[in-house]
Protein backbone atom coordinates (compact mmCIF):
# COMPACT_ATOMS: atom_id res chain seq x y z
CA UNK A 1 0.00 0.00 0.00
CA UNK A 2 1.81 3.47 -0.98
CA UNK A 3 1.73 6.42 1.36
CA UNK A 4 -0.63 8.08 -1.01
CA UNK A 5 -3.06 5.33 -0.63
CA UNK A 6 -6.61 6.22 1.71
CA UNK A 7 -7.42 3.12 3.37
CA UNK A 8 -8.58 2.03 7.42
CA UNK A 9 -8.09 -0.99 8.98
CA UNK A 10 -10.41 -2.09 12.10
CA UNK A 11 -9.45 -5.05 12.56
CA UNK A 12 -11.02 -7.17 9.64
CA UNK A 13 -12.43 -4.86 7.90
CA UNK A 14 -11.13 -2.25 5.21
CA UNK A 15 -12.91 0.55 4.12
CA UNK A 16 -12.05 2.80 1.28
CA UNK A 17 -12.18 6.82 2.49
CA UNK A 18 -13.94 8.60 -0.90
CA UNK A 19 -12.43 12.05 -0.15
CA UNK A 20 -15.14 13.75 -1.53
CA UNK A 21 -17.66 12.08 0.59
CA UNK A 22 -16.28 12.29 3.95
CA UNK A 23 -13.15 14.64 3.61
CA UNK A 24 -9.43 14.61 3.65
CA UNK A 25 -8.02 11.52 4.55
CA UNK A 26 -5.37 11.35 7.89
CA UNK A 27 -2.47 13.49 7.77
CA UNK A 28 1.11 11.78 6.92
CA UNK A 29 2.15 12.09 10.86
CA UNK A 30 -1.45 10.18 11.95
CA UNK A 31 -1.72 6.35 12.17
CA UNK A 32 -3.19 5.00 9.14
CA UNK A 33 -5.15 2.67 11.10
CA UNK A 34 -6.58 5.65 13.53
CA UNK A 35 -10.26 7.02 12.61
CA UNK A 36 -11.15 10.70 13.58
CA UNK A 37 -14.43 11.77 13.12
CA UNK A 38 -12.92 15.58 12.84
CA UNK A 39 -10.42 14.10 9.82
CA UNK A 40 -13.78 12.82 7.56
CA UNK A 41 -16.35 15.30 8.63
CA UNK A 42 -16.31 18.41 7.97
CA UNK A 43 -19.75 19.73 8.92
CA UNK A 44 -22.62 18.06 11.47
CA UNK A 45 -25.33 16.65 9.27
CA UNK A 46 -28.81 17.74 9.84
CA UNK A 47 -31.81 17.01 8.64
CA UNK A 48 -32.57 18.87 5.11
CA UNK A 49 -34.96 19.21 2.83
CA UNK A 50 -37.51 16.43 4.08
CA UNK A 51 -40.50 15.26 2.36
CA UNK A 52 -43.22 12.75 3.12
CA UNK A 53 -45.96 10.97 1.31
CA UNK A 54 -48.81 10.39 3.69
CA UNK A 55 -52.28 7.96 2.42
CA UNK A 56 -51.13 9.28 -0.89
CA UNK A 57 -50.72 13.49 0.59
CA UNK A 58 -47.31 15.45 0.06
CA UNK A 59 -45.57 16.87 2.61
CA UNK A 60 -42.76 18.65 2.40
CA UNK A 61 -40.37 21.41 3.99
CA UNK A 62 -37.36 23.12 1.97
CA UNK A 63 -34.19 23.71 4.01
CA UNK A 64 -32.48 22.95 7.12
CA UNK A 65 -34.62 21.91 10.27
CA UNK A 66 -32.68 23.28 13.36
CA UNK A 67 -32.17 20.83 16.35
CA UNK A 68 -35.71 21.07 18.03
CA UNK A 69 -37.22 22.93 15.08
CA UNK A 70 -40.73 21.79 13.87
CA UNK A 71 -42.61 22.62 10.59
CA UNK A 72 -45.88 24.37 10.95
CA UNK A 73 -49.16 22.01 11.48
CA UNK A 74 -51.38 21.15 8.21
CA UNK A 75 -54.16 19.51 8.26
CA UNK A 76 -54.57 15.60 7.00
CA UNK A 77 -57.30 13.97 5.53
CA UNK A 78 -56.63 10.22 7.51
CA UNK A 79 -58.29 7.04 6.72
CA UNK A 80 -61.36 6.08 8.86
CA UNK A 81 -59.88 2.88 9.68
CA UNK A 82 -56.86 4.70 11.66
CA UNK A 83 -54.19 2.62 9.68
CA UNK A 84 -51.63 5.37 8.63
CA UNK A 85 -50.42 4.04 4.75
CA UNK A 86 -46.63 6.03 4.71
CA UNK A 87 -45.42 5.52 1.43
CA UNK A 88 -42.67 7.68 0.60
CA UNK A 89 -39.69 9.44 2.40
CA UNK A 90 -37.29 11.32 1.68
CA UNK A 91 -34.48 13.12 3.35
CA UNK A 92 -31.01 14.84 2.60
CA UNK A 93 -28.02 15.80 5.19
CA UNK A 94 -28.61 13.63 8.28
CA UNK A 95 -31.13 11.06 6.61
CA UNK A 96 -33.86 11.15 10.09
CA UNK A 97 -36.75 13.20 10.61
CA UNK A 98 -39.49 12.67 13.05
CA UNK A 99 -43.10 12.90 12.08
CA UNK A 100 -46.03 14.10 14.29
CA UNK A 101 -49.74 13.09 12.70
CA UNK A 102 -52.32 14.61 15.75
CA UNK A 103 -56.27 13.51 15.01
CA UNK A 104 -59.55 13.63 16.59
CA UNK A 105 -60.01 9.90 17.79
CA UNK A 106 -63.90 8.71 17.67
CA UNK A 107 -63.27 5.59 18.26
CA UNK A 108 -61.37 3.63 20.86
CA UNK A 109 -61.09 0.19 21.32
CA UNK A 110 -58.56 -1.86 23.21
CA UNK A 111 -58.01 -5.72 22.35
CA UNK A 112 -60.45 -5.40 18.96
CA UNK A 113 -58.65 -5.16 15.61
CA UNK A 114 -60.76 -2.93 13.41
CA UNK A 115 -59.58 -4.74 9.83
CA UNK A 116 -62.45 -2.90 8.11
CA UNK A 117 -64.14 0.40 7.37
CA UNK A 118 -67.19 0.26 5.05
CA UNK A 119 -69.87 2.36 4.51
CA UNK A 120 -69.32 4.53 7.94
CA UNK A 121 -69.08 1.12 9.77
CA UNK A 122 -65.98 -0.24 11.43
CA UNK A 123 -65.85 -4.46 11.52
CA UNK A 124 -63.24 -6.64 12.83
CA UNK A 125 -62.89 -9.04 15.64
CA UNK A 126 -61.95 -9.19 19.09
CA UNK A 127 -58.62 -10.85 20.67
CA UNK A 128 -58.96 -10.17 24.01
CA UNK A 129 -62.54 -11.00 25.72
CA UNK A 130 -61.63 -8.19 28.47
CA UNK A 131 -61.86 -5.43 25.62
CA UNK A 132 -62.51 -1.92 25.84
CA UNK A 133 -64.58 0.29 23.64
CA UNK A 134 -65.09 3.85 23.03
CA UNK A 135 -67.64 4.64 19.90
CA UNK A 136 -70.41 6.94 21.00
CA UNK A 137 -71.66 7.83 17.80
CA UNK A 138 -70.31 5.30 15.64
CA UNK A 139 -71.22 2.02 14.24
CA UNK A 140 -68.66 -0.69 15.05
CA UNK A 141 -69.40 -4.63 14.34
CA UNK A 142 -67.01 -7.14 15.96
CA UNK A 143 -66.70 -10.90 16.01
CA UNK A 144 -65.20 -13.68 17.50
CA UNK A 145 -61.44 -14.60 16.68
CA UNK A 146 -63.07 -17.58 14.94
CA UNK A 147 -65.62 -15.65 12.74
CA UNK A 148 -65.16 -12.69 9.87
CA UNK A 149 -67.18 -9.92 8.95
CA UNK A 150 -68.19 -8.13 5.95
CA UNK A 151 -70.36 -5.28 5.90
CA UNK A 152 -72.79 -5.22 2.84
CA UNK A 153 -74.65 -2.23 3.52
CA UNK A 154 -75.93 0.50 6.19
CA UNK A 155 -79.07 2.92 5.85
CA UNK A 156 -80.01 5.30 8.79
CA UNK A 157 -82.58 2.16 10.30
CA UNK A 158 -80.72 -0.91 9.21
CA UNK A 159 -77.55 -2.76 9.17
CA UNK A 160 -76.54 -5.62 7.09
CA UNK A 161 -73.61 -7.91 7.26
CA UNK A 162 -72.42 -11.62 6.69
CA UNK A 163 -70.89 -13.96 8.84
CA UNK A 164 -68.38 -16.68 7.99
CA UNK A 165 -67.23 -19.43 9.67
CA UNK A 166 -66.77 -23.24 10.22
CA UNK A 167 -69.76 -24.66 9.45
CA UNK A 168 -71.66 -25.68 12.06
CA UNK A 169 -70.06 -22.98 14.90
CA UNK A 170 -71.84 -20.59 16.59
CA UNK A 171 -70.39 -17.03 15.57
CA UNK A 172 -70.83 -14.33 18.53
CA UNK A 173 -71.02 -10.80 16.84
CA UNK A 174 -71.11 -7.45 18.68
CA UNK A 175 -72.59 -4.13 17.76
CA UNK A 176 -71.56 -1.06 19.49
CA UNK A 177 -74.54 1.20 18.83
CA UNK A 178 -75.21 3.90 21.22
CA UNK A 179 -76.33 6.28 19.20
CA UNK A 180 -79.42 4.26 17.47
CA UNK A 181 -80.22 2.43 20.07
CA UNK A 182 -82.15 -1.16 20.90
CA UNK A 183 -82.86 -2.49 17.44
CA UNK A 184 -86.79 -3.18 17.08
CA UNK A 185 -86.55 -6.38 14.70
CA UNK A 186 -83.28 -9.19 13.93
CA UNK A 187 -83.32 -11.59 10.78
CA UNK A 188 -80.95 -14.06 10.01
CA UNK A 189 -79.88 -14.41 13.72
CA UNK A 190 -80.46 -17.76 16.29
CA UNK A 191 -80.90 -15.27 19.34
CA UNK A 192 -79.90 -11.43 20.42
CA UNK A 193 -79.95 -9.30 23.18
CA UNK A 194 -79.05 -5.59 23.96
CA UNK A 195 -77.22 -3.98 27.21
CA UNK A 196 -78.67 -1.09 28.11
CA UNK A 197 -75.37 -0.02 30.25
CA UNK A 198 -72.95 -0.85 27.41
CA UNK A 199 -75.35 -0.51 24.74
CA UNK A 200 -74.18 -3.28 22.85
CA UNK A 201 -76.51 -5.37 20.73
CA UNK A 202 -75.03 -9.27 20.29
CA UNK A 203 -76.02 -11.52 18.48
CA UNK A 204 -75.68 -15.48 17.79
CA UNK A 205 -75.93 -17.34 15.33
CA UNK A 206 -75.07 -21.13 14.32
CA UNK A 207 -73.78 -21.51 11.12
CA UNK A 208 -74.42 -22.36 7.83
CA UNK A 209 -71.74 -20.45 5.73
CA UNK A 210 -72.08 -17.49 5.12
CA UNK A 211 -75.24 -15.92 7.37
CA UNK A 212 -76.17 -13.06 6.48
CA UNK A 213 -77.78 -10.96 9.07
CA UNK A 214 -80.41 -8.03 8.88
CA UNK A 215 -80.69 -5.41 11.70
CA UNK A 216 -83.38 -2.52 12.08
CA UNK A 217 -83.92 -0.04 14.10
CA UNK A 218 -86.69 2.58 14.61
CA UNK A 219 -85.88 6.06 12.50
CA UNK A 220 -85.58 8.65 15.39
CA UNK A 221 -85.46 11.52 13.03
CA UNK A 222 -87.81 13.64 14.98
CA UNK A 223 -87.19 12.46 18.04
CA UNK A 224 -86.60 15.17 20.90
CA UNK A 225 -87.55 16.21 24.44
CA UNK A 226 -86.68 18.89 26.92
CA UNK A 227 -87.14 20.46 30.32
CA UNK A 228 -90.82 22.87 30.39
CA UNK A 229 -92.69 25.25 32.49
CA UNK A 230 -90.69 25.50 35.48
CA UNK A 231 -87.85 23.56 34.53
CA UNK A 232 -86.17 22.48 37.69
CA UNK A 233 -87.11 22.90 41.38
CA UNK A 234 -86.38 22.27 44.69
CA UNK A 235 -88.65 20.61 47.29
CA UNK A 236 -87.76 23.30 49.56
CA UNK A 237 -85.69 26.53 48.97
CA UNK A 238 -84.56 26.70 52.95
CA UNK A 239 -84.50 23.02 54.14
CA UNK A 240 -84.44 22.50 57.76
CA UNK A 241 -82.97 19.24 59.09
CA UNK A 242 -84.69 19.58 62.38
CA UNK A 243 -88.07 19.77 60.42
CA UNK A 244 -88.03 18.72 56.55
CA UNK A 245 -84.98 16.35 57.44
CA UNK A 246 -86.80 14.13 60.27
CA UNK A 247 -87.88 11.62 58.54
CA UNK A 248 -90.97 10.73 61.00
CA UNK A 249 -92.72 14.14 59.61
CA UNK A 250 -95.06 14.05 56.61
CA UNK A 251 -94.63 17.63 54.86
CA UNK A 252 -97.59 16.47 52.11
CA UNK A 253 -94.78 17.12 48.91
CA UNK A 254 -91.77 15.14 48.64
CA UNK A 255 -89.53 12.07 50.51
CA UNK A 256 -90.27 12.60 54.28
CA UNK A 257 -86.48 12.98 55.45
CA UNK A 258 -85.11 14.11 52.01
CA UNK A 259 -84.86 17.14 49.83
CA UNK A 260 -86.74 16.08 46.51
CA UNK A 261 -85.67 17.82 43.44
CA UNK A 262 -87.92 17.72 40.72
CA UNK A 263 -87.95 18.21 36.86
CA UNK A 264 -90.38 18.29 34.58
CA UNK A 265 -90.29 16.66 30.80
CA UNK A 266 -91.72 16.88 27.86
CA UNK A 267 -91.43 14.65 24.32
CA UNK A 268 -91.38 17.76 22.27
CA UNK A 269 -90.95 15.57 19.20
CA UNK A 270 -93.20 13.78 16.91
CA UNK A 271 -92.21 9.92 17.71
CA UNK A 272 -92.38 8.41 21.17
CA UNK A 273 -89.38 8.01 23.44
CA UNK A 274 -88.97 4.44 24.52
CA UNK A 275 -88.73 4.17 28.33
CA UNK A 276 -85.41 4.25 29.73
CA UNK A 277 -83.32 6.42 27.00
CA UNK A 278 -84.03 9.39 28.49
CA UNK A 279 -83.02 10.72 31.59
CA UNK A 280 -82.41 14.00 33.69
CA UNK A 281 -78.74 14.86 35.14
CA UNK A 282 -78.11 16.78 37.65
CA UNK A 283 -74.64 18.32 38.60
CA UNK A 284 -74.92 19.50 42.23
CA UNK A 285 -72.19 22.10 43.64
CA UNK A 286 -71.40 23.37 46.99
CA UNK A 287 -68.96 24.79 49.32
CA UNK A 288 -69.48 22.69 52.02
CA UNK A 289 -69.92 19.54 50.07
CA UNK A 290 -67.98 17.72 46.76
CA UNK A 291 -69.61 18.56 43.76
CA UNK A 292 -71.67 15.45 42.62
CA UNK A 293 -73.33 14.45 39.38
CA UNK A 294 -76.87 12.14 39.78
CA UNK A 295 -79.74 11.25 37.41
CA UNK A 296 -83.18 10.11 37.07
CA UNK A 297 -83.89 7.77 34.36
CA UNK A 298 -87.53 7.84 33.02
CA UNK A 299 -89.42 4.57 33.52
CA UNK A 300 -92.00 5.23 31.13
CA UNK A 301 -92.39 5.38 27.61
CA UNK A 302 -93.56 8.66 26.35
CA UNK A 303 -95.55 9.58 23.66
CA UNK A 304 -95.54 13.04 21.57
CA UNK A 305 -96.41 16.04 23.82
CA UNK A 306 -96.37 13.53 26.89
CA UNK A 307 -94.82 15.38 30.24
CA UNK A 308 -93.42 13.47 32.93
CA UNK A 309 -92.17 14.60 36.44
CA UNK A 310 -88.99 12.93 37.49
CA UNK A 311 -87.36 13.47 40.94
CA UNK A 312 -84.45 13.16 42.88
CA UNK A 313 -84.07 12.76 46.85
CA UNK A 314 -80.97 13.67 48.68
CA UNK A 315 -81.29 12.27 52.06
CA UNK A 316 -80.88 14.70 54.92
CA UNK A 317 -77.76 12.97 56.42
CA UNK A 318 -75.93 13.95 53.12
CA UNK A 319 -76.74 17.31 53.87
CA UNK A 320 -74.69 19.48 55.29
CA UNK A 321 -75.29 23.12 56.67
CA UNK A 322 -75.10 25.84 53.86
CA UNK A 323 -75.79 26.85 50.00
CA UNK A 324 -75.70 24.35 47.46
CA UNK A 325 -76.34 25.24 43.59
CA UNK A 326 -77.90 22.80 41.32
CA UNK A 327 -77.80 22.64 37.41
CA UNK A 328 -80.63 20.37 35.70
CA UNK A 329 -80.66 19.28 32.14
CA UNK A 330 -83.04 16.73 29.94
CA UNK A 331 -80.61 13.72 27.98
CA UNK A 332 -82.51 11.29 25.52
CA UNK A 333 -82.02 9.15 22.67
CA UNK A 334 -78.12 8.27 24.66
CA UNK A 335 -77.03 11.12 24.81
CA UNK A 336 -78.26 13.69 22.89
CA UNK A 337 -79.18 16.74 25.21
CA UNK A 338 -82.17 19.41 25.60
CA UNK A 339 -81.38 22.46 24.58
CA UNK A 340 -82.78 24.10 28.06
CA UNK A 341 -80.40 23.67 31.12
CA UNK A 342 -82.41 24.93 34.52
CA UNK A 343 -80.69 26.33 37.20
CA UNK A 344 -81.50 26.91 40.99
CA UNK A 345 -80.47 26.56 44.62
CA UNK A 346 -81.48 26.28 48.01
CA UNK A 347 -79.73 26.53 51.65
CA UNK A 348 -79.80 23.83 54.31
CA UNK A 349 -80.14 25.48 57.76
CA UNK A 350 -80.68 23.89 61.09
Amino acid sequence: MSPDDSFLTDAFLVEEVHQEVQGAPPSVDKNLNCFFPGDYFTDELKTADPSITISGQSFSHIGILEEGQTTAAEPILLPETGVVDITTISVDGSGLVKVKIQATIGVVAEGIFLEAYTDGVYAGHYYDRAYTLTAETQLVAFSDPFSKITIVGVTDTTLEFTVIAESGRTSTIEISCAHRGQPINVSGASSWSYNLTTRIFTVNTIHPNPAAITVEWNNWHGISADLVRRGAWPEHRRFLLSRDGAPTIDDKHGTPGSQTLYAMIRNSGNISIPAETYKVIWSIHSSVAPPSVDETIGRFDLAPGDLLLLTLDIPASDLALGEYHVEAKCSYHYGLESEKTAIFSFTVNP
